[in-house]
């Protein structure tokens, strides 16, 4: 992938399904939706190539909302 890819979040491989966590939409519960998300972060975070400074940046504020998004939905 090319440096400016790299540089719309949109390119990385985990950030359609953060997309459909953060908006409620798809299949799935809403809880559901950000479990997947949270995996498909772990995923790449476990995966090569590594994760360069921009997308690990990407990465910490996705899952800064999304640790927000589950206290919302907490009992």
């Amino acid at each position: 992938m090319t440096e400016n890819a790299m540089a719309d979040p949109a390119a990385y491989t985990w950030f359609a399904a953060f997309q459909t966590a953060v908006l409620g939409t798809g299949p799935g519960s809403f809880g559901s939706r950000i479990a997947a998300a949270f995996t498909l972060i772990q995923e790449r975070l476990n995966s090569s190539p590594a994760v360069d400074d921009a997308e690990h940046r990407e990465i910490e504020g996705a899952l800064l909302v999304l640790h927000a998004l589950r206290a919302e939905i907490a009992p």
